[in-house]
Protein backbone atom coordinates (compact mmCIF):
# COMPACT_ATOMS: atom_id res chain seq x y z
CA UNK A 1 0.00 0.00 0.00
CA UNK A 2 1.08 3.52 -0.86
CA UNK A 3 2.93 5.07 2.56
CA UNK A 4 3.71 8.71 0.52
CA UNK A 5 3.46 11.31 2.22
CA UNK A 6 2.40 9.92 5.00
CA UNK A 7 3.77 9.45 8.83
CA UNK A 8 5.29 5.58 9.70
CA UNK A 9 2.94 5.68 12.98
CA UNK A 10 -0.21 6.68 10.84
CA UNK A 11 0.65 4.03 8.00
CA UNK A 12 0.93 1.52 11.07
CA UNK A 13 -2.35 2.47 12.69
CA UNK A 14 -4.09 2.25 8.84
CA UNK A 15 -2.53 -1.50 8.30
CA UNK A 16 -3.52 -2.85 11.56
CA UNK A 17 -6.80 -1.94 11.39
CA UNK A 18 -7.17 -3.30 7.35
CA UNK A 19 -6.14 -6.36 9.00
CA UNK A 20 -9.07 -6.24 11.43
CA UNK A 21 -11.16 -5.37 9.10
CA UNK A 22 -10.06 -8.51 6.80
CA UNK A 23 -10.70 -10.68 10.01
CA UNK A 24 -14.02 -9.47 10.39
CA UNK A 25 -15.11 -9.58 7.12
CA UNK A 26 -14.29 -13.17 6.90
CA UNK A 27 -16.22 -14.34 9.47
CA UNK A 28 -19.46 -12.71 8.31
CA UNK A 29 -21.92 -14.66 6.83
CA UNK A 30 -21.88 -14.68 2.39
CA UNK A 31 -24.29 -12.31 1.64
CA UNK A 32 -23.24 -9.83 4.32
CA UNK A 33 -19.22 -10.15 2.56
CA UNK A 34 -20.61 -9.24 -0.70
CA UNK A 35 -21.91 -5.64 0.45
CA UNK A 36 -19.02 -5.18 2.32
CA UNK A 37 -15.23 -4.05 1.04
CA UNK A 38 -12.34 -4.02 3.89
CA UNK A 39 -9.75 -3.35 0.71
CA UNK A 40 -12.15 0.13 0.21
CA UNK A 41 -12.60 1.05 3.10
CA UNK A 42 -8.60 1.08 3.58
CA UNK A 43 -8.13 3.14 0.53
CA UNK A 44 -11.03 5.86 1.51
CA UNK A 45 -8.74 6.11 4.92
CA UNK A 46 -5.28 6.68 3.08
CA UNK A 47 -6.76 8.87 0.39
CA UNK A 48 -8.61 11.43 2.93
CA UNK A 49 -5.00 11.15 5.16
CA UNK A 50 -3.06 12.17 1.82
CA UNK A 51 -5.44 14.78 1.51
CA UNK A 52 -5.84 16.13 4.63
CA UNK A 53 -1.58 16.79 4.16
CA UNK A 54 -2.39 18.10 0.95
CA UNK A 55 -4.48 20.81 1.77
CA UNK A 56 -2.38 21.70 4.50
CA UNK A 57 0.78 22.41 2.39
CA UNK A 58 -1.45 24.31 0.07
CA UNK A 59 -3.40 26.57 2.62
CA UNK A 60 -6.41 25.61 1.41
CA UNK A 61 -10.12 27.00 3.36
CA UNK A 62 -12.03 24.91 5.44
CA UNK A 63 -14.89 25.62 2.94
CA UNK A 64 -13.46 24.21 -0.03
CA UNK A 65 -11.32 21.36 1.86
CA UNK A 66 -15.26 20.10 3.23
CA UNK A 67 -16.19 19.86 -0.64
CA UNK A 68 -13.37 18.06 -1.45
CA UNK A 69 -13.85 15.42 1.03
CA UNK A 70 -17.14 15.16 0.15
CA UNK A 71 -16.29 14.37 -3.36
CA UNK A 72 -13.56 12.12 -2.41
CA UNK A 73 -16.38 9.92 -0.42
CA UNK A 74 -18.35 10.20 -3.57
CA UNK A 75 -15.80 9.25 -5.65
CA UNK A 76 -14.72 6.42 -3.64
CA UNK A 77 -18.40 5.28 -3.40
CA UNK A 78 -18.21 4.46 -7.08
CA UNK A 79 -15.78 2.22 -6.59
CA UNK A 80 -16.58 -1.49 -6.72
CA UNK A 81 -17.14 -3.50 -3.58
CA UNK A 82 -15.16 -6.55 -5.00
CA UNK A 83 -11.52 -3.99 -5.32
CA UNK A 84 -8.93 -7.19 -5.23
CA UNK A 85 -5.64 -5.68 -3.78
CA UNK A 86 -3.57 -5.94 -6.53
CA UNK A 87 -6.07 -2.97 -8.10
CA UNK A 88 -5.44 -1.01 -4.90
CA UNK A 89 -2.49 0.88 -5.85
CA UNK A 90 -3.74 1.91 -9.33
CA UNK A 91 -7.07 2.98 -7.65
CA UNK A 92 -5.12 5.27 -5.37
CA UNK A 93 -3.29 7.09 -7.39
CA UNK A 94 -6.59 7.58 -9.69
CA UNK A 95 -8.79 8.74 -6.89
CA UNK A 96 -5.50 11.41 -5.56
CA UNK A 97 -5.30 12.34 -9.00
CA UNK A 98 -8.75 13.07 -9.15
CA UNK A 99 -8.90 14.89 -5.86
CA UNK A 100 -6.18 17.03 -6.74
CA UNK A 101 -7.48 18.37 -10.13
CA UNK A 102 -10.86 18.98 -8.08
CA UNK A 103 -8.70 21.36 -5.49
CA UNK A 104 -6.52 23.07 -8.07
CA UNK A 105 -9.84 24.26 -10.30
CA UNK A 106 -11.19 26.19 -7.22
CA UNK A 107 -8.28 27.15 -5.56
CA UNK A 108 -7.08 30.79 -5.53
CA UNK A 109 -3.52 30.28 -6.92
CA UNK A 110 -4.51 28.53 -9.81
CA UNK A 111 -8.45 28.58 -10.92
CA UNK A 112 -7.01 31.82 -12.79
CA UNK A 113 -4.65 29.41 -15.03
CA UNK A 114 -6.75 26.33 -15.70
CA UNK A 115 -10.22 27.84 -16.00
CA UNK A 116 -10.28 29.90 -18.92
CA UNK A 117 -8.21 26.88 -20.83
CA UNK A 118 -10.95 24.21 -20.19
CA UNK A 119 -14.58 24.23 -21.38
CA UNK A 120 -15.13 22.96 -17.66
CA UNK A 121 -14.43 21.40 -14.49
CA UNK A 122 -14.71 17.93 -16.40
CA UNK A 123 -12.48 18.61 -19.04
CA UNK A 124 -9.96 19.81 -16.56
CA UNK A 125 -10.08 16.75 -14.19
CA UNK A 126 -10.08 14.50 -16.98
CA UNK A 127 -6.93 15.74 -18.40
CA UNK A 128 -3.62 13.79 -17.23
CA UNK A 129 -1.28 15.96 -15.13
CA UNK A 130 2.90 15.09 -15.50
CA UNK A 131 3.78 11.98 -13.86
CA UNK A 132 6.64 13.62 -12.27
CA UNK A 133 4.74 16.72 -10.58
CA UNK A 134 4.90 16.43 -7.07
CA UNK A 135 1.66 17.47 -5.64
CA UNK A 136 2.92 18.92 -2.37
CA UNK A 137 5.71 21.32 -4.11
CA UNK A 138 3.47 24.21 -4.60
CA UNK A 139 5.32 26.61 -6.25
CA UNK A 140 6.32 23.69 -9.20
CA UNK A 141 2.73 23.46 -9.78
CA UNK A 142 1.62 27.11 -10.14
CA UNK A 143 4.99 26.90 -12.80
CA UNK A 144 3.68 23.85 -14.78
CA UNK A 145 0.32 25.33 -15.35
CA UNK A 146 1.74 28.70 -16.16
CA UNK A 147 4.18 27.10 -18.36
CA UNK A 148 1.43 24.78 -20.38
CA UNK A 149 -0.74 27.79 -21.00
CA UNK A 150 1.79 30.31 -22.12
CA UNK A 151 2.95 27.13 -24.32
CA UNK A 152 -0.06 26.21 -26.42
CA UNK A 153 -1.64 28.72 -29.06
CA UNK A 154 -5.29 27.38 -28.99
CA UNK A 155 -5.21 27.71 -25.10
CA UNK A 156 -3.67 31.41 -25.35
CA UNK A 157 -6.44 32.60 -27.68
CA UNK A 158 -9.48 31.16 -25.58
CA UNK A 159 -7.82 32.36 -22.39
CA UNK A 160 -7.52 36.18 -24.53
CA UNK A 161 -11.32 35.65 -25.84
CA UNK A 162 -12.58 34.69 -22.50
CA UNK A 163 -11.19 37.56 -20.70
CA UNK A 164 -12.19 40.19 -23.49
CA UNK A 165 -15.95 38.58 -22.70
CA UNK A 166 -15.47 38.55 -19.41
CA UNK A 167 -13.97 42.37 -19.21
CA UNK A 168 -17.03 43.09 -21.40
CA UNK A 169 -19.04 42.40 -18.82
CA UNK A 170 -17.36 43.86 -16.25
CA UNK A 171 -16.84 47.15 -18.18
CA UNK A 172 -21.01 47.60 -18.18
CA UNK A 173 -22.36 45.99 -15.10
CA UNK A 174 -21.24 46.05 -11.37
CA UNK A 175 -21.49 42.40 -9.88
CA UNK A 176 -23.36 43.53 -6.87
CA UNK A 177 -26.68 43.24 -6.82
CA UNK A 178 -29.62 45.92 -6.15
CA UNK A 179 -30.39 45.64 -1.98
CA UNK A 180 -31.68 49.16 -1.57
CA UNK A 181 -34.14 51.53 -3.30
CA UNK A 182 -31.66 54.25 -2.50
CA UNK A 183 -31.32 57.09 -5.03
CA UNK A 184 -28.01 57.27 -7.00
CA UNK A 185 -25.59 59.84 -6.16
CA UNK A 186 -23.16 61.96 -7.75
CA UNK A 187 -20.13 61.01 -6.99
CA UNK A 188 -16.81 63.37 -6.68
CA UNK A 189 -13.76 60.84 -7.37
CA UNK A 190 -11.07 63.58 -6.49
CA UNK A 191 -10.52 67.19 -6.75
CA UNK A 192 -11.70 68.99 -9.88
CA UNK A 193 -12.56 65.60 -10.94
CA UNK A 194 -16.49 64.55 -11.63
CA UNK A 195 -18.00 61.12 -12.87
CA UNK A 196 -20.01 60.65 -16.26
CA UNK A 197 -23.28 61.85 -15.66
CA UNK A 198 -24.93 61.43 -12.59
CA UNK A 199 -23.54 57.76 -11.53
CA UNK A 200 -20.42 56.05 -10.55
CA UNK A 201 -19.70 52.72 -12.84
CA UNK A 202 -17.52 50.02 -12.51
CA UNK A 203 -16.36 50.47 -15.55
CA UNK A 204 -15.47 54.41 -14.85
CA UNK A 205 -13.27 53.42 -11.83
CA UNK A 206 -11.73 50.91 -13.68
CA UNK A 207 -10.84 53.36 -16.72
CA UNK A 208 -9.46 56.10 -14.10
CA UNK A 209 -7.00 53.73 -12.74
CA UNK A 210 -8.76 52.98 -9.26
CA UNK A 211 -8.51 49.21 -8.08
CA UNK A 212 -11.43 47.66 -6.97
CA UNK A 213 -12.54 44.58 -5.52
CA UNK A 214 -16.04 43.31 -6.58
CA UNK A 215 -18.00 39.98 -4.81
CA UNK A 216 -17.84 38.12 -8.66
CA UNK A 217 -14.18 37.61 -8.08
CA UNK A 218 -14.68 35.51 -5.42
CA UNK A 219 -17.72 34.13 -6.28
CA UNK A 220 -17.37 33.69 -10.15
CA UNK A 221 -17.64 30.09 -11.52
CA UNK A 222 -15.41 30.35 -14.82
CA UNK A 223 -12.66 32.02 -12.55
CA UNK A 224 -12.16 33.76 -16.05
CA UNK A 225 -13.13 37.92 -14.39
CA UNK A 226 -10.60 36.83 -11.55
CA UNK A 227 -7.94 37.05 -13.96
CA UNK A 228 -9.59 40.55 -15.42
CA UNK A 229 -9.57 42.05 -11.93
CA UNK A 230 -6.34 40.97 -10.55
CA UNK A 231 -4.34 42.36 -13.62
CA UNK A 232 -7.13 45.98 -13.42
CA UNK A 233 -6.23 46.13 -9.82
CA UNK A 234 -2.40 44.91 -10.48
CA UNK A 235 -1.75 45.01 -6.55
CA UNK A 236 1.80 43.96 -6.72
CA UNK A 237 0.71 40.08 -5.59
CA UNK A 238 2.09 38.42 -7.99
CA UNK A 239 -0.95 36.72 -8.82
CA UNK A 240 -0.93 38.16 -12.46
CA UNK A 241 2.25 38.24 -14.79
CA UNK A 242 3.26 41.38 -16.54
CA UNK A 243 2.11 40.55 -19.73
CA UNK A 244 -1.41 39.31 -18.63
CA UNK A 245 -1.27 42.68 -16.94
CA UNK A 246 -0.85 44.27 -20.18
CA UNK A 247 -2.77 42.92 -22.22
CA UNK A 248 -6.06 43.28 -19.77
CA UNK A 249 -5.18 47.15 -19.17
CA UNK A 250 -4.64 47.19 -22.59
CA UNK A 251 -8.70 45.54 -23.59
CA UNK A 252 -10.09 47.27 -20.75
CA UNK A 253 -8.76 50.80 -22.20
CA UNK A 254 -9.99 49.81 -25.51
CA UNK A 255 -13.49 48.50 -24.39
CA UNK A 256 -14.20 51.32 -22.21
CA UNK A 257 -13.99 53.65 -24.99
CA UNK A 258 -15.93 51.56 -27.23
CA UNK A 259 -19.01 50.94 -25.62
CA UNK A 260 -20.69 47.54 -24.81
CA UNK A 261 -23.96 46.72 -24.47
CA UNK A 262 -24.80 43.55 -22.92
CA UNK A 263 -28.56 42.40 -21.63
CA UNK A 264 -30.00 45.73 -22.03
CA UNK A 265 -33.02 43.93 -23.68
CA UNK A 266 -34.31 42.71 -20.62
CA UNK A 267 -33.36 45.39 -17.46
CA UNK A 268 -34.52 44.47 -14.40
CA UNK A 269 -36.96 47.29 -12.77
CA UNK A 270 -34.53 47.35 -9.90
CA UNK A 271 -30.98 48.05 -11.85
CA UNK A 272 -31.50 51.59 -12.77
CA UNK A 273 -29.89 52.46 -16.06
CA UNK A 274 -28.91 55.18 -17.67
CA UNK A 275 -28.74 55.79 -21.32
CA UNK A 276 -25.66 58.55 -22.49
CA UNK A 277 -26.15 59.45 -26.74
CA UNK A 278 -23.22 58.45 -28.47
CA UNK A 279 -21.50 59.79 -31.93
CA UNK A 280 -22.55 57.05 -34.02
CA UNK A 281 -26.87 57.45 -33.16
CA UNK A 282 -26.51 54.94 -30.17
CA UNK A 283 -26.46 54.95 -26.98
CA UNK A 284 -24.65 53.81 -24.18
CA UNK A 285 -26.10 52.11 -20.86
CA UNK A 286 -24.26 52.67 -17.53
CA UNK A 287 -25.14 50.58 -14.65
CA UNK A 288 -24.67 52.60 -11.33
CA UNK A 289 -22.97 50.80 -8.35
CA UNK A 290 -25.41 50.27 -5.76
CA UNK A 291 -24.68 51.75 -2.56
CA UNK A 292 -23.97 48.38 -0.36
CA UNK A 293 -21.17 47.84 -3.84
CA UNK A 294 -20.09 51.78 -3.14
CA UNK A 295 -20.10 51.55 0.54
CA UNK A 296 -17.41 48.43 0.03
CA UNK A 297 -15.21 50.27 -2.64
CA UNK A 298 -15.20 53.45 -0.59
CA UNK A 299 -14.59 51.98 2.56
CA UNK A 300 -11.68 49.86 1.49
CA UNK A 301 -10.35 52.98 -0.55
CA UNK A 302 -10.92 56.27 1.23
CA UNK A 303 -11.32 55.28 4.65
CA UNK A 304 -8.35 53.47 5.07
CA UNK A 305 -6.55 56.64 3.73
CA UNK A 306 -7.62 58.70 6.50
CA UNK A 307 -7.71 61.45 4.86
CA UNK A 308 -9.57 64.62 5.00
CA UNK A 309 -7.97 66.70 1.92
CA UNK A 310 -10.01 65.80 -0.64
CA UNK A 311 -12.80 67.97 -1.60
CA UNK A 312 -15.34 65.57 -1.09
CA UNK A 313 -15.35 62.93 0.98
CA UNK A 314 -17.36 59.87 2.46
CA UNK A 315 -20.05 59.67 5.38
CA UNK A 316 -21.84 56.45 6.33
CA UNK A 317 -24.52 55.37 8.51
CA UNK A 318 -23.30 53.47 11.77
CA UNK A 319 -27.46 52.39 11.38
CA UNK A 320 -28.04 51.81 7.84
CA UNK A 321 -24.69 50.71 5.64
CA UNK A 322 -27.00 50.98 2.81
CA UNK A 323 -27.53 54.64 3.27
CA UNK A 324 -24.68 57.08 2.63
CA UNK A 325 -24.41 60.02 1.23
CA UNK A 326 -21.61 62.66 0.11
CA UNK A 327 -20.43 65.45 2.29
CA UNK A 328 -19.00 68.49 1.72
CA UNK A 329 -15.64 69.51 4.17
CA UNK A 330 -16.35 72.44 6.16
CA UNK A 331 -13.91 74.18 8.29
CA UNK A 332 -14.17 73.24 11.27
CA UNK A 333 -13.43 69.26 9.88
CA UNK A 334 -9.96 69.51 10.99
CA UNK A 335 -10.24 70.88 13.97
CA UNK A 336 -9.36 68.61 17.30
CA UNK A 337 -12.06 67.09 19.34
CA UNK A 338 -14.45 68.15 16.02
CA UNK A 339 -17.18 65.08 15.04
CA UNK A 340 -17.02 63.97 11.43
CA UNK A 341 -21.09 63.14 12.08
CA UNK A 342 -21.56 66.74 12.52
CA UNK A 343 -21.06 67.83 9.32
CA UNK A 344 -24.09 69.35 7.49
CA UNK A 345 -25.12 66.95 4.42
CA UNK A 346 -24.95 67.97 1.25
CA UNK A 347 -25.91 65.21 -0.82
CA UNK A 348 -25.85 65.21 -4.41
CA UNK A 349 -29.50 63.18 -5.24
CA UNK A 350 -30.78 62.77 -8.27
CA UNK A 351 -34.39 62.23 -9.10
CA UNK A 352 -35.21 58.71 -10.35
CA UNK A 353 -38.28 58.63 -13.04
CA UNK A 354 -41.47 58.06 -11.78
CA UNK A 355 -44.30 56.53 -13.42
CA UNK A 356 -47.71 58.67 -13.01
CA UNK A 357 -50.32 57.78 -10.27
CA UNK A 358 -52.26 56.04 -12.54
CA UNK A 359 -49.88 53.45 -13.69
CA UNK A 360 -48.52 53.48 -9.86
CA UNK A 361 -52.33 52.24 -8.64
CA UNK A 362 -52.43 49.89 -11.77
CA UNK A 363 -49.09 48.18 -10.95
CA UNK A 364 -50.14 48.03 -7.50
CA UNK A 365 -53.46 45.94 -7.97
CA UNK A 366 -51.37 43.62 -10.67
CA UNK A 367 -48.73 42.78 -8.32
CA UNK A 368 -50.01 43.37 -4.52
CA UNK A 369 -53.62 43.38 -5.16
CA UNK A 370 -55.89 45.91 -3.72
CA UNK A 371 -55.89 47.02 0.10
CA UNK A 372 -58.18 49.60 1.79
CA UNK A 373 -56.75 52.60 2.60
CA UNK A 374 -58.66 55.52 5.09
CA UNK A 375 -57.89 58.61 6.73
CA UNK A 376 -56.44 57.82 10.08
CA UNK A 377 -58.86 60.77 11.54
CA UNK A 378 -61.24 58.02 10.66
CA UNK A 379 -59.50 54.76 11.79
CA UNK A 380 -58.89 56.56 15.25
CA UNK A 381 -63.45 57.38 15.07
CA UNK A 382 -63.73 53.65 14.01
CA UNK A 383 -62.16 52.12 16.52
CA UNK A 384 -63.46 54.43 19.35
CA UNK A 385 -66.79 54.25 17.88
CA UNK A 386 -66.30 50.14 18.03
CA UNK A 387 -65.31 50.08 21.58
CA UNK A 388 -68.27 51.98 22.61
CA UNK A 389 -70.14 49.11 20.78
CA UNK A 390 -68.39 46.19 22.52
CA UNK A 391 -69.25 47.78 26.14
CA UNK A 392 -73.00 47.99 25.19
CA UNK A 393 -72.66 44.46 23.54
CA UNK A 394 -72.96 43.11 27.17
CA UNK A 395 -75.61 44.66 28.52
CA UNK A 396 -78.25 45.42 25.23
CA UNK A 397 -77.53 42.80 22.33
CA UNK A 398 -79.84 44.39 20.20
CA UNK A 399 -79.03 47.57 20.64
CA UNK A 400 -74.87 47.51 19.98
CA UNK A 401 -75.76 45.45 17.03
CA UNK A 402 -78.13 48.62 15.50
CA UNK A 403 -74.95 50.41 16.64
CA UNK A 404 -72.39 48.19 14.63
CA UNK A 405 -74.54 48.71 11.61
CA UNK A 406 -74.51 52.73 11.45
CA UNK A 407 -70.70 52.33 12.26
CA UNK A 408 -69.82 50.23 9.02
CA UNK A 409 -72.64 51.86 7.34
CA UNK A 410 -70.30 55.55 7.41
CA UNK A 411 -67.24 53.45 7.06
CA UNK A 412 -68.98 51.54 3.96
CA UNK A 413 -69.17 55.43 1.62
CA UNK A 414 -65.46 55.86 2.21
CA UNK A 415 -64.66 52.77 1.41
CA UNK A 416 -66.66 52.32 -2.02
CA UNK A 417 -65.57 55.97 -2.42
CA UNK A 418 -61.92 54.94 -2.28
CA UNK A 419 -62.79 52.19 -4.31
CA UNK A 420 -64.17 54.01 -7.12
CA UNK A 421 -61.17 56.64 -7.35
CA UNK A 422 -59.13 53.51 -7.53
CA UNK A 423 -60.91 51.86 -10.32
CA UNK A 424 -60.91 55.29 -12.85
CA UNK A 425 -57.29 55.58 -11.99
CA UNK A 426 -57.00 52.17 -13.78
CA UNK A 427 -59.77 53.06 -16.26
CA UNK A 428 -56.91 55.68 -17.05
CA UNK A 429 -53.99 53.59 -17.03
CA UNK A 430 -55.27 50.89 -18.92
CA UNK A 431 -56.41 53.39 -21.59
CA UNK A 432 -53.04 54.39 -22.66
CA UNK A 433 -52.05 50.98 -23.69
CA UNK A 434 -52.58 48.81 -26.25
CA UNK A 435 -55.20 45.98 -26.48
CA UNK A 436 -52.48 42.71 -26.28
CA UNK A 437 -51.38 44.66 -23.11
CA UNK A 438 -54.30 45.44 -21.60
CA UNK A 439 -55.39 41.64 -22.25
CA UNK A 440 -52.04 40.36 -20.58
CA UNK A 441 -53.07 43.12 -17.59
CA UNK A 442 -57.00 41.24 -17.33
CA UNK A 443 -55.60 37.84 -17.71
CA UNK A 444 -52.91 38.57 -14.92
CA UNK A 445 -55.85 39.37 -12.26
CA UNK A 446 -58.62 36.56 -13.68
CA UNK A 447 -57.70 34.43 -10.54
CA UNK A 448 -57.47 36.77 -8.04
CA UNK A 449 -60.24 38.23 -5.60
CA UNK A 450 -63.55 39.44 -6.92
CA UNK A 451 -61.97 43.36 -5.80
CA UNK A 452 -59.63 42.71 -7.87
CA UNK A 453 -60.98 41.96 -10.97
CA UNK A 454 -63.39 44.72 -10.84
CA UNK A 455 -60.34 47.19 -10.13
CA UNK A 456 -59.49 45.76 -13.68
CA UNK A 457 -62.35 44.90 -15.76
CA UNK A 458 -65.52 46.11 -14.23
CA UNK A 459 -68.83 44.53 -12.94
CA UNK A 460 -70.73 42.00 -14.67
CA UNK A 461 -68.02 42.23 -16.95
CA UNK A 462 -65.91 39.48 -19.44
CA UNK A 463 -63.71 38.85 -16.76
CA UNK A 464 -64.80 41.32 -14.07
CA UNK A 465 -66.37 40.21 -11.25
CA UNK A 466 -70.30 39.69 -10.25
CA UNK A 467 -71.91 41.89 -7.89
CA UNK A 468 -72.67 39.07 -5.31
CA UNK A 469 -69.01 38.76 -5.42
CA UNK A 470 -67.51 41.61 -4.90
CA UNK A 471 -69.58 42.63 -2.37
CA UNK A 472 -68.93 39.30 -0.22
CA UNK A 473 -65.40 40.46 -0.71
CA UNK A 474 -66.06 44.07 0.47
CA UNK A 475 -67.64 42.86 3.69
CA UNK A 476 -64.33 40.94 3.96
CA UNK A 477 -62.07 43.32 3.60
CA UNK A 478 -63.64 45.49 5.27
CA UNK A 479 -64.13 43.34 8.54
CA UNK A 480 -60.28 42.37 8.48
CA UNK A 481 -59.36 46.56 8.08
CA UNK A 482 -61.42 46.40 11.40
CA UNK A 483 -60.36 43.80 13.27
CA UNK A 484 -56.64 45.25 12.35
CA UNK A 485 -57.29 48.66 13.87
CA UNK A 486 -55.32 49.86 17.20
CA UNK A 487 -55.23 52.88 19.34
CA UNK A 488 -52.51 55.07 20.43
CA UNK A 489 -51.14 52.17 22.45
CA UNK A 490 -50.71 49.83 20.26
CA UNK A 491 -53.69 47.50 20.88
CA UNK A 492 -56.38 46.09 18.95
CA UNK A 493 -60.39 45.88 19.27
CA UNK A 494 -60.07 42.02 20.05
CA UNK A 495 -62.35 41.04 17.77
CA UNK A 496 -63.20 37.30 17.00
CA UNK A 497 -64.82 34.54 15.02
CA UNK A 498 -68.29 35.29 16.92
CA UNK A 499 -68.10 38.78 15.80
CA UNK A 500 -67.23 37.83 12.31
CA UNK A 501 -69.81 35.42 11.90
CA UNK A 502 -72.44 38.57 13.21
CA UNK A 503 -70.74 41.03 10.89
CA UNK A 504 -70.78 38.56 7.85
CA UNK A 505 -74.68 38.11 8.63
CA UNK A 506 -75.84 41.46 7.69
CA UNK A 507 -72.57 43.35 5.62
CA UNK A 508 -72.86 41.64 2.22
CA UNK A 509 -76.35 42.32 1.90
CA UNK A 510 -76.14 46.10 2.63
CA UNK A 511 -72.65 46.28 0.70
CA UNK A 512 -75.20 44.62 -2.44
CA UNK A 513 -77.55 46.87 -1.56
CA UNK A 514 -75.15 50.20 -1.89
CA UNK A 515 -74.04 48.76 -5.43
CA UNK A 516 -77.55 48.55 -6.96
CA UNK A 517 -77.91 51.89 -6.20
CA UNK A 518 -74.29 53.29 -7.82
Amino acid sequence: MDAHHLAPDALDEVLVRHATRQDSWKSMDVRDRTRSSPVKATLLELAKLWLQALLLVWNEKPANAKKLVQSMEDEALALTCELPEEDFHQALLKLRSTLFCEMLWGHPRTKGLVRPSYADRHAFVSTPLPEDLNEFDVPAVVNCLANATASDPSVIAGRHASMIEALSKLGHFTSKPTHTSASPIGIVLGPGQKGMGPYLTAGLLLEKGHAIRLDQAMNDNTGKTTVCLEALNADGDGQADQATVSMVQQLAAQLYADGYEHGTQIIDPRLRQILLPAQDGRYRALTPLTSMGLSAYLHSHWQREKSYAQLVFYGFSSTAINNFTAIRKVGHALEPGRSVTGIPNRALVFDVPRIDGAHTVLARVRHLGYRIQLPKAVRAELFAQYQRHTATLRSDSVRAIELERRICHSALALFWLHVLDQRDQCCDALGSMNDDVQEEVRLQVAGRRAIDRFLVAGMDTAGGASARELAKDMASLLWSHLARLKDSQNKTLGLGTIDRQRFMRWAPKAIALLLSQR
